[in-house]
Order: structure tokens, then C-alpha cells, then sequence
């Protein structure tokens, strides 16, 4: 047994190749190409020829590539479980190496396979055998980790060995020329690597007030006891990795500002995480997300984005169990493309995370993510595993949490929801989700059980559920305040006249029905007012005793609702008071104004003179801690102004002008949001130049929101139609959803479609990847 073989994968840059030490006889072994590769090393020669090559090592090394994984992982599962290699060592130097891979394609079938074909040929005779069994071990407690297993057995068995090995009995072997340690000392840092590994494995690790597992040290002594050099390594080679990534960007953006880097040859931590995989270390976590977020930065800087590249950062994220930053992914990634990456990883949940006990929250937001992306077989199959996930109990819960029901549940009753769409599964949604009412009891029943279902409900398309589902869903809503709410807003339930209005909740549920097509009658409407009016005056009462809070329901947006859907016109008094009250924070106000700038309703003059009046102050009025950014000036504001007349046009475009010229994107999108909203209203020859300029932005959110003013230019009679038309029949080619569905949406509101338009959307309708996006194509045709 060579242990070279597995310290060529566990301590690399012992059994490597190096630039000071060349020795040719050295470093044309199989054993040595095998280290160079794992460490990463830009040092590394390859002195054989192809036909000279280990075969292993040749699969081996195709299982770090992208085109070559599965080629090498299956290549090298057959070498395992042949049985003809005799060197153990060797096999297990592979195996962790198909393991790694096999985990990246979730494919923890094969982890299983090869890693129980190799324990069943390790002795536990030899001190070699045991250090070779434990690391197997600590590899297969990470991997059942990984799929939602419990592991403490393993993870004991292989603490209970790691403390029966004596180093100085396990055997000698070559290492580098350039090493710094002789063989001794590196198996004895290997089991020192491998120690550190089990006890950052401790399945009760996190769960606080739980007494630890027999073996395991407290996190005082675990703190105390000296790591492994290796791990330190690891650690160098991450904040090398970081430094060329900063000095790539510092020369990008003072040497030559024409130059961006491209993630092809960019600083990468992958060998910073695949160290970490291979020793078995719960810190390959952190690595995983770190090696995803600095992927994503490098994808971001430009250039088209390779589907691959993209689909393997959503992975690590996913592995991570990074859920912020998962959600943050997506989102960006389903605005802007490509949207390939997105379905990419959800067929891999679909085919290798196909048993509830796999599918934890973030396999849940990236299956939501793609809801309306993939095949309506592919749909189906994803549905059918929300099911049966919510059967058992709700997503499996992160390593060292255990999370009340309702939080397991929750994620996969929306995920349901969502995929009942695409699936053609709705009223088995419905069913599904009143077993989940029905079963609760009002001792378990509280707020939260209600809002989870109520906020799965929203998903459904109730067109698609059968009238004795939909009478189901009545009866239960009585007792489901939320449920009952959501009931009204989607049109299921009419509002009950003879329930009062009681509290401002009632007044947004009123609203939400007479937006949604109901009738709401003028004694409804006065007594909302009461509401409405007393709790303007609560907060402006409270605003002048130096004291803002958050609130679930915006009352000022309320009032403006009221006006614009009710015609409750004797509220704008009360309203333009509350909006020009220099003592609120824009988080009051804004909301209001936006919905005023959105609506065509006209000021009373009077009203219009107060607003005119207090324009600067509204403009520039004070920022708080609800809103994440500090624009100047206030967006809504100017928006709410400019359409309505309020501000000179030479006011609004100098503002304008301003906030388009930012550095920041939030500026620009602003700016967007404004020419959007004015070119109904202006069509001098600026909006359109600005409108242009922003289409390009490289930021989707900017783009998305300047093609909706291209939109209107382009159904004007304007004398700039076609550069404008063009520009939007270019902008539907879009990768993401963000700009179809804008340009679409604003042509719903009214802009009419030149012929090149029109011949773009039809062909949205039938080739975009989002069901959704060519579903709201449809409608627009259908509409002409």
C-alpha cells in the first residue's frame, strides 16, 4: 500500500511536483501528476505523454472539468468496483475524488456505492487500514449530511478509529523533493486533518442545551487543540486568491477602464473547497457559498454568461444551504438571464433529489424559481415531490436546526402552489392545502399556520379549481382571517356586506375586493374614511412627538386607493396634509405617491396648490431607516409630481437628468421608473434620448424600466417612433423575464404595437422560455 496516494489528494503540495526541486524521475509518477492537480498549483508540469498516463488519474483529473465530470466519475466508479487494483491506498485516493463529484451532481447513489466498496475492502488490522476507514468514514458522515441522513454512528466509528491509530506504525513513502516534512510528520497531520473533520461533523453541533455526543469534545477543547498546517494552507490559498481578485479589479478600473475581467482564467476558490471536501471538514460550507458569491461577482462584471457557470454557482449556493443569497441569485438571474442556468440545476434536483428526506428549504426556492421555466412533464414530477415533501412533514431541516412545523411546512406548500400552475394541478393543490387547514386544531392553529396558508392560496389559479373545492375553501375561511382575506382578493369569495368594517385590515380587504372588480358601496366608503383619517392623524401625531415606527398596513396608500378606485375625492384634503407634513419619512409617503403618479386621476386645483407649495420639501424630505436607499431627490415624489403637472418640465428634467447620470444603479433605475412615468404626458425629444441611453444600461432593472417608456414613443405620433420600435423589438430578445414582461405589460396599459413589435411579441408567445412571459403575450394578441 502506497499512502502517497492519499496524501497526493489530502496534503497536496507534500507529494506535488516543484518549480525548485525539479526531478524528472519524480515528477513524471502518476502519483505526483495526481497532487499537481488536486493543489491547483500554476507551478505544475506535465512530464508524461498521454499514452503514459494512469488511467485514474487521467478520470480523475476529467471529474474537476465541467465537460468531463460525469465521463471521469463514471470511468472511475467501474475501476473501483472491478476489483483488479490492489493498491487500496490508491483506490481511496479516487474514491474521494469521485465522491466530490459525484456530490456535485447530487449524485449521493454513487457516493454510497463507491464508498461502501471501499470499506468492505479496508482492514482494520493494519494502523494504514484504519486511517484509511476513517477517512472514508468522515467522507461518507459529510455526504449523508449532504442528503439529509443521519449520520452519528459514522461519524463515532470514525473518531473511535482516528483515536486507535499510532502513526509511527503506519508505513513510510516518497514525498516531494520540495517537501518540507517528512512522511512521518504528514500522516500525522493527515490524522490530525481528519480529527478536526469528525468534530466539525457533530451532528448536535449548533443545537443549544444539547449535552454532546459520546467522543466529541465541548467547543472549549475543541477551540484549544492545534489544527492541522493543512487547513492553514487552505486558508493561504484563499486569501491569494482574493488579493488577485481585488488587484484584477484595481488594474480594470484605474490602468484600463475598457478592460473587464471575464470569469474564463479569473481567480477561482475551487481547490479551496475541494481541499475541504476531501478532508470531510464542515467548513467546506462557507467555502462552497465563498466559492459561489466570488463566481457570481466575476459573472456580473459583463460579457455573455455561460449557462454552466451559473447553473454551478445556484449548486453551491444550494450545497451552502445559503438561502438569502440563494433567493438574491434567482431573482437576479431570472431578470436577466440566462434563465438556462436556473433549469439546468432544477432537472438536477429533479433527477438525483428525488426522496423527500433530500429536499430542504433551498431545493424549494430554486424548484419555485424555475416553476415556470421547465416542461409541463418536468412540472409535473416537481409538483408530485412538493407533495410528497409536505406528506413528510415540510423541508428537511439545515444541519444543527430544528425549526418549528410551520417553517418546514410553509416553504413547501408555496412551492406546491407555484408548481400547480405549470403542472395543471391546481385543484390538487386546493385539496392538498385544505387537509393542511382541516388537520390543524386551535391548539396548534395560531396566526402563523393561517398567513402560510393564505400566502400559498395567492399562488393558485382558482379558474382551474372545481366549485366544490372552491365550497370547501368557504366553509374553513370563517375560522382563517388571512385564508378568508386571500379568498376575497382572488375573487373566490365575495365580500360579506354584512360584516363591519372594524379596524384598517377590514378597510385594505375592502379595497382589494372593489379592486378586483366588486362593488363598494358609499356607506362602505364613509366609514372607511373614519379609519383611514384617524390613523393618518395617529402617525402624524406620533411624527410630531419625534416618533416612527414600521406598520403591516400603509394608511396613506389606503387613503390613496380610496380615491383612485372609490372616488372618496373629500379624502384629499386629509391626504395631501398627511403627504406634505415635513415631519414624515419618505417609508410613510411613498407608496401613496407612487399609486397617485401611476393613476390618471386629476388634483383639485386647490389640492394641486398645496402640493405645488410644498414641492421642495417633498422632493428633498427626510430619509429613514426603512428605506435602503438615499436618493435625492425623493423618487416617488418626483414621479407624483411630474405627472401630474405640479413641477415646471424644465424642473423635472434637470432632476431627471441627474439621477440618470449616477453612478449608482438604484439612481438610474429611478430615473427609468420616472421617463416611464411622464412619457404618457411629455413628448419632447429629452425623454426619448434619456429613454434610449437607459435602455443599455447594464443593469436589467434599468432597462426593464426604460423599454416601457420606448413603449409608448413608439405607439406616439411622434416624429422618433422607429429608433424607438426598434430598440424594443431588440430588447424582447432579452435572456431574462424582467424586460418581455415589462414591454408586454405596458402595451396591456394601452400603448398600441407597431408591426415589427407585433411580430416580436408573437414570437414570444411561442418560444420564450417562461410560460409565464409567453402566457401574457397571448393575452396582449389576443386583446388587438
Amino acid at each position: 500500500m502506497n499512502l502517497a496516494w492519499i496524501v497526493a489528494v489530502l496534503r497536496p503540495r507534500d507529494i506535488a511536483p516543484h518549480p525548485n526541486f525539479s526531478s524528472p524521475e519524480y515528477d513524471s509518477q502518476s502519483v505526483a501528476r495526481l497532487a499537481g492537480i488536486v493543489s491547483g498549483s500554476r507551478y505544475f508540469r506535465d512530464h508524461n505523454s498521454p499514452s503514459e498516463l494512469d488511467e485514474g488519474v487521467r478520470n480523475a483529473e476529467l471529474t474537476l472539468t465541467t465537460d468531463g465530470i460525469r465521463v471521469g466519475l463514471n470511468a472511475l466508479v467501474r475501476e473501483i468496483l472491478s476489483g483488479q487494483e490492489s493498491d487500496e491506498a490508491r483506490l481511496c485516493a479516487l474514491g474521494l475524488l469521485a465522491c466530490c463529484a459525484a456530490a456535485e451532481l447530487d449524485d449521493y447513489e454513487t457516493c454510497d456505492l463507491v464508498l461502501d466498496s471501499l470499506l468492505n475492502r479496508v482492514s482494520l488490522r493494519t494502523h494504514s487500514g484504519r486511517l484509511l476507514r476513517a477517512i472514508l468514514l468522515v467522507q461518507q458522515s459529510l455526504r449523508w449530511r449532504d442528503s439529509g441522513r443521519t449520520y452519528d454512528s459514522k461519524i463515532s466509528e470514525a473518531l473511535d478509529i482516528i483515536n486507535r491509530i499510532e502513526v509511527d506504525k503506519v508505513g513510510d513513502f516518497s514525498l516531494s523533493p520540495g517537501a518540507a516534512v517528512d512522511a512521518l510528520e504528514s500522516i500525522s497531520q493527515i490524522v490530525t486533518s481528519i480529527r478536526h473533520s469528525a468534530w466539525s461533523l457533530n451532528p448536535q453541533r449548533g443545537l443549544w442545551g444539547e449535552s454532546p455526543l459520546s467522543g466529541f469534545p465541548s467547543w472549549q477543547q475543541v477551540v484549544k487543540t492545534p489544527r492541522a498546517d493543512q487547513e492553514f494552507k487552505i486558508d493561504q490559498v484563499r486569501a491569494s486568491e482574493y488579493s488577485k481578485q481585488i488587484s484584477g479589479m484595481f488594474s480594470s478600473l484605474f490602468r484600463n477602464r475598457s478592460k473587464t475581467i471575464s470569469a474564463s482564467g479569473s481567480p477561482s476558490l475551487f481547490h479551496v473547497a475541494l481541499g475541504l471536501e476531501l478532508l470531510g471538514n464542515a467548513a467546506v460550507y462557507d467555502a462552497r457559498k465563498e466559492h459561489a458569491l466570488l463566481r457570481l461577482v466575476q459573472l456580473n462584471t459583463g460579457g455573455p454568461i455561460d449557462p454552466r457557470t451559473a447553473a454551478d454557482a445556484i449548486r453551491l449556493l444550494r450545497h451552502s444551504n445559503a438561502k438569502s443569497e440563494l433567493d438574491l441569485t434567482l431573482e437576479w438571474l431570472r431578470h436577466s438571464g440566462p434563465l438556462a442556468a436556473i433549469i439546468i440545476d432544477v432537472q438536477q434536483i429533479l433527477q438525483n433529489r428525488s426522496t423527500p428526506r433530500m429536499i430542504r428549504e433551498v431545493e424549494l426556492i430554486v424548484l419555485r424559481a424555475g416553476a415556470d421555466l421547465i416542461t409541463p412533464e418536468e412540472s409535473e414530477q416537481a409538483f408530485d415531490l412538493s407533495c410528497r415533501v409536505i406528506a413528510a412533514g415540510g423541508a428537511q431541516p439545515g444541519p444543527g436546526s430544528r425549526p418549528v412545523d410551520i417553517a418546514r411546512l410553509e416553504p413547501a406548500w408555496i412551492t406546491a402552489a407555484q408548481l400547480a400552475n405549470s403542472a395543471k394541478a391546481d385543484g390538487k393543490a386546493a385539496r392538498l392545502l385544505i387537509q393542511a387547514a382541516r388537520s390543524a386544531r386551535s391548539e396548534t392553529v395560531d396566526e402563523t399556520w393561517d398567513r402560510g396558508i393564505g400566502r400559498a392560496l395567492i399562488y393558485l389559479d382558482w379558474d382551474n379549481v372545481d366549485a366544490a373545492t372552491k365550497t370547501e375553501w368557504l366553509d374553513i375561511a370563517g375560522s382563517m382571517p388571512a385564508v378568508e382575506s386571500t379568498l376575497e382578493f382572488r375573487s373566490v369569495a365575495a365580500p360579506s356586506g354584512e360584516k363591519p368594517v372594524q379596524n384598517l385590515e377590514d378597510v385594505a380587504n375592502r379595497l382589494n375586493s372593489a379592486m378586483s372588480g366588486s362593488t363598494m358601496h358609499r356607506s362602505e366608503v364613509d366609514t372607511c374614511l373614519g379609519f383611514v383619517r384617524n390613523g393618518m392623524k395617529e402617525i402624524r401625531l406620533n411624527a410630531s412627538r419625534g416618533t416612527w415606527s414600521f406598520r403591516s398596513l400603509d394608511v396613506a396608500d389606503i387613503a390613496a386607493a380610496l380615491i383612485t378606485t372609490c372616488g372618496a375625492t373629500d379624502l384629499w384634503d386629509d391626504l395631501a396634509a398627511f403627504l406634505t407634513d415635513s415631519r414624515l419619512r419618505r417609508s410613510d409617503t411613498s407608496r401613496a405617491l407612487s399609486r397617485l403618479a401611476q393613476t390618471p386621476t386629476a388634483l383639485p386645483e386647490h389640492v394641486a396648490s398645496v402640493f405645488r407649495e410644498a414641492s421642495e420639501n417633498l422632493l428633498h424630505s427626510l430619509d429613514d431607516f426603512f428605506e435602503h436607499a438615499s436618493i435625492d431627490p425623493h423618487p416617488a415624489a418626483l414621479r407624483f409630481l411630474a405627472t401630474h403637472g405640479v413641477i415646471e418640465e424644465e424642473e423635472v428634467f434637470a432632476l431627471v437628468a441627474n439621477l440618470s447620470g449616477s453612478r449608482e444603479s438604484s439612481y438610474r433605475e429611478e430615473a427609468a421608473r420616472t421617463l416611464a412615468a411622464i412619457s404618457a404626458q411629455s413628448t419632447n425629444s429629452w425623454v426619448i434620448s434619456l429613454s434610449m441611453q437607459l435602455s443599455h444600461d447594464e443593469e436589467v432593472n434599468v432597462r426593464a424600466h426604460a423599454a416601457r417608456s420606448l413603449v409608448i414613443y413608439s405607439s406616439s405620433n411622434s416624429s422618433f417612433v422607429k429608433a424607438p420600435s426598434d430598440r424594443v423589438v431588440e430588447m424582447t430578445k432579452d435572456e431574462g423575464i424582467l424586460v418581455p414582461l415589462l414591454i408586454i405589460r405596458e402595451i396591456g396599459n394601452g400603448a398600441t404595437m407597431s408591426g415589427p413589435v407585433r411580430e416580436a411579441i408573437h414570437k414570444l408567445s411561442s418560444t420564450h422560455p417562461s410560460s409565464r412571459v409567453r402566457r401574457e403575450a397571448r393575452e396582449i394578441l389576443e386583446q388587438e
